[in-house]
């Protein structure tokens, strides 16, 4: 659909698993056995809507069907990379650095690395939804006037991302609040936080927290 609407698309593909991704891949690998094996008992069961619905959950993208993938890229003439570990960083470098426009994604994880135009949920006749980061402090519900990208990236960590334990009961209005009122540092902010007294903060958190900014500023990536 790309090319024949004269689009020239690249993909990119994950590579190797990254250490701080660690905790969520192991939960992600938890939820796809247990969703096979409820799957299993529909099956047994003889619903096979059911069985459908969570063997579908349970799918685990491998490297050989990547490759499958790769095979028709290349047939077609498309430009594709493997990132050194995670597609999304890879996509931000290509889009920081003027070789793509915009990034096509179902991952809201590509404006906290820093990509300012995103399109998600892209159907088969190319209708989705754009968000441009050019836009943002147009935002009536929240003040982002003053934002600048380390901002938004440090609302997003504190709301929870795959890199560091969330604190439980802040999303993202209350991590908006706290980084708008008290600056991005993270001292500051958990100080507000333990103030309140009304979050349990994990132990390792502040240290996690500067592993996972760096992981979304510094991750390596392949240069073309």
């Amino acid at each position: 659909m790309l090319l024949e609407s004269d689009v020239t698309p690249i993909l990119v593909f994950d590579g190797a698993k990254l250490l701080m991704k660690g905790g969520v891949e192991d939960e992600r690998k938890k939820n796809r056995d247990k969703n096979r094996k409820q799957a299993e008992d529909f099956m047994r069961m003889g619903n096979t809507v059911m069985a459908h619905k969570y063997f579908s959950a349970a799918v685990d993208i491998t490297p050989e069907m990547a490759y499958e993938f790769v095979l028709v890229a290349q047939n077609l003439g498309v430009e594709y990379y493997v990132a050194p570990y995670e597609a999304d960083a890879q996509l931000a470098y290509l889009f920081k650095t003027g070789k793509v426009q915009v990034v096509v994604t179902e991952d809201s994880d590509l404006l906290a690395f820093g990509v300012t135009k995103c399109f998600f949920k892209m159907d088969k006749a190319g209708v989705g939804i754009e968000i441009d980061l050019t836009n943002l402090p147009l935002v009536q519900e929240l003040n982002f006037r003053s934002f600048t990208g380390d901002m938004l990236l440090a609302c997003c960590i504190i709301s929870g991302c795959d890199y560091i334990e969330s604190i439980k009961g802040i999303g993202f209005k209350k991590a908006h609040k706290l980084v708008y009122e008290n600056g991005k540092d993270v001292k500051t902010v958990l100080r507000k936080i333990r103030r309140e007294g009304k979050h349990l903060i994990p132990a390792s958190y502040e240290t996690t927290f500067e592993k996972a900014l760096l992981t979304f500023k510094f991750q390596r990536v392949y240069c073309p």
